[in-house]
């Protein structure tokens, strides 16, 4: 009998699948290099992933090369205030 998946893993199955048929040119990495002098804590620099629209589709954590993806683009996503430099997705 197969087993029945929830909502939840359905959109991760869609998700996997939508990434592995994307190319890399879908997507934009930017990573952050902002001067976070002002602060009076740490600030860790990220690398994002943007779609072609400019929304937020996933990052990468500073210091790992693990790709985290959002079940949806982040619309509110800004760049304002902050560098980045296009770099190439990493391995």
């Amino acid at each position: 009998m197969r087993e029945r998946r929830t909502t939840e893993q359905a959109h991760t199955i869609i998700m996997v699948i939508k990434l592995r048929k994307a190319t890399m040119s879908e997507f934009d990495y930017l990573q952050e290099v902002t001067v976070w002098d002002e602060t009076s804590y740490s600030v860790s620099n990220h690398t994002y992933i943007l779609n072609k629209a400019g929304q937020l589709a996933g990052y990468i954590k500073s210091g790992t090369s693990a790709e985290i993806w959002f079940k949806s683009p982040m619309k509110q996503f800004s760049k304002s205030r902050r560098k980045f430099k296009r770099v190439n997705k990493p391995n």
